[in-house]
Protein backbone atom coordinates (compact mmCIF):
# COMPACT_ATOMS: atom_id res chain seq x y z
CA UNK A 1 0.00 0.00 0.00
CA UNK A 2 1.31 3.38 -0.96
CA UNK A 3 1.53 6.18 1.57
CA UNK A 4 0.59 9.59 0.18
CA UNK A 5 1.12 12.99 1.82
CA UNK A 6 -2.21 14.49 2.88
CA UNK A 7 -3.27 17.78 1.23
CA UNK A 8 -2.37 16.67 -2.30
CA UNK A 9 -5.02 16.10 -4.96
CA UNK A 10 -5.13 12.38 -5.77
CA UNK A 11 -6.59 10.92 -8.96
CA UNK A 12 -8.11 7.50 -8.31
CA UNK A 13 -9.33 4.82 -10.72
CA UNK A 14 -11.29 1.85 -9.39
CA UNK A 15 -11.47 -1.06 -11.80
CA UNK A 16 -14.79 -2.90 -11.43
CA UNK A 17 -14.91 -6.69 -11.73
CA UNK A 18 -17.77 -9.13 -11.32
CA UNK A 19 -17.70 -12.25 -9.13
CA UNK A 20 -15.95 -14.20 -11.89
CA UNK A 21 -13.16 -11.61 -12.05
CA UNK A 22 -14.28 -10.23 -15.39
CA UNK A 23 -14.07 -6.46 -15.92
CA UNK A 24 -17.53 -4.90 -15.83
CA UNK A 25 -18.77 -2.19 -18.15
CA UNK A 26 -19.75 0.61 -15.74
CA UNK A 27 -21.95 2.21 -18.41
CA UNK A 28 -24.38 -0.68 -17.84
CA UNK A 29 -24.69 0.15 -14.11
CA UNK A 30 -27.23 2.50 -12.51
CA UNK A 31 -27.34 4.36 -9.20
CA UNK A 32 -23.58 4.16 -8.73
CA UNK A 33 -22.24 5.31 -5.37
CA UNK A 34 -18.56 5.66 -4.48
CA UNK A 35 -17.45 6.06 -0.85
CA UNK A 36 -14.01 6.55 0.67
CA UNK A 37 -13.71 5.56 4.32
CA UNK A 38 -11.11 5.60 7.05
CA UNK A 39 -12.10 4.35 10.47
CA UNK A 40 -15.57 5.69 11.19
CA UNK A 41 -15.22 8.64 8.79
CA UNK A 42 -16.89 8.26 5.37
CA UNK A 43 -16.64 10.56 2.36
CA UNK A 44 -19.20 10.12 -0.44
CA UNK A 45 -17.66 10.93 -3.81
CA UNK A 46 -20.10 13.18 -5.64
CA UNK A 47 -18.13 13.78 -8.85
CA UNK A 48 -16.84 10.69 -10.64
CA UNK A 49 -16.36 9.62 -14.25
CA UNK A 50 -17.41 6.35 -15.84
CA UNK A 51 -14.46 4.79 -17.62
CA UNK A 52 -14.33 1.75 -19.90
CA UNK A 53 -13.22 -0.47 -17.01
CA UNK A 54 -14.43 1.31 -13.87
CA UNK A 55 -14.87 4.68 -12.23
CA UNK A 56 -12.41 7.54 -11.82
CA UNK A 57 -12.43 10.49 -9.46
CA UNK A 58 -10.23 13.09 -7.81
CA UNK A 59 -9.83 13.04 -4.01
CA UNK A 60 -9.18 16.75 -3.60
CA UNK A 61 -6.86 18.08 -0.93
CA UNK A 62 -9.69 20.24 0.38
CA UNK A 63 -11.77 17.08 1.04
CA UNK A 64 -9.07 15.25 2.96
CA UNK A 65 -10.02 15.60 6.62
CA UNK A 66 -7.71 13.07 8.25
CA UNK A 67 -4.73 10.80 7.83
CA UNK A 68 -5.13 7.04 7.88
CA UNK A 69 -5.72 3.99 5.76
CA UNK A 70 -8.53 4.44 3.23
CA UNK A 71 -10.91 1.84 1.83
CA UNK A 72 -13.03 2.43 -1.28
CA UNK A 73 -16.56 1.04 -1.70
CA UNK A 74 -18.57 1.07 -4.92
CA UNK A 75 -22.24 0.09 -5.00
CA UNK A 76 -24.58 0.06 -7.98
CA UNK A 77 -27.49 -1.66 -9.64
CA UNK A 78 -27.06 -3.77 -12.76
CA UNK A 79 -29.25 -3.32 -15.85
CA UNK A 80 -31.37 -6.29 -14.79
CA UNK A 81 -31.94 -4.82 -11.31
CA UNK A 82 -29.44 -6.86 -9.30
CA UNK A 83 -27.41 -5.17 -6.58
CA UNK A 84 -23.65 -4.88 -7.09
CA UNK A 85 -21.15 -3.99 -4.38
CA UNK A 86 -17.38 -4.20 -4.18
CA UNK A 87 -14.66 -2.90 -1.88
CA UNK A 88 -11.00 -2.11 -2.23
CA UNK A 89 -9.60 -2.58 1.26
CA UNK A 90 -6.47 -0.68 2.25
CA UNK A 91 -6.36 1.14 -1.10
CA UNK A 92 -3.89 3.76 0.16
CA UNK A 93 -2.80 5.61 3.30
CA UNK A 94 -2.75 9.37 3.81
CA UNK A 95 0.16 10.44 6.01
CA UNK A 96 0.91 13.74 7.75
CA UNK A 97 4.45 14.31 6.48
CA UNK A 98 6.28 13.88 3.18
CA UNK A 99 8.96 11.96 5.09
CA UNK A 100 6.40 9.19 5.68
CA UNK A 101 5.22 9.03 2.04
CA UNK A 102 6.17 6.25 -0.35
CA UNK A 103 5.99 2.54 0.35
CA UNK A 104 5.06 -0.30 -1.91
CA UNK A 105 3.11 1.02 -4.87
CA UNK A 106 1.39 -2.23 -5.82
CA UNK A 107 -1.73 -1.10 -7.61
CA UNK A 108 -1.46 2.44 -6.26
CA UNK A 109 0.46 5.37 -7.71
CA UNK A 110 1.14 8.75 -6.09
CA UNK A 111 -0.44 10.93 -8.80
CA UNK A 112 -3.05 8.39 -9.78
CA UNK A 113 -4.36 5.68 -7.50
CA UNK A 114 -5.30 2.64 -9.59
CA UNK A 115 -6.98 -0.11 -7.66
CA UNK A 116 -8.81 -3.25 -8.71
CA UNK A 117 -11.83 -4.47 -6.83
Amino acid sequence: MEKIRIQNDIDIVVELKDKAGEVMQPQSLRNIAVVLSTGLKKHKVEDFTLLSNGVGFRFKASEQARTGVYDISVTAETADGRAFATDVCKAFELVACSCEAGGEAGEVEVESVNVAA
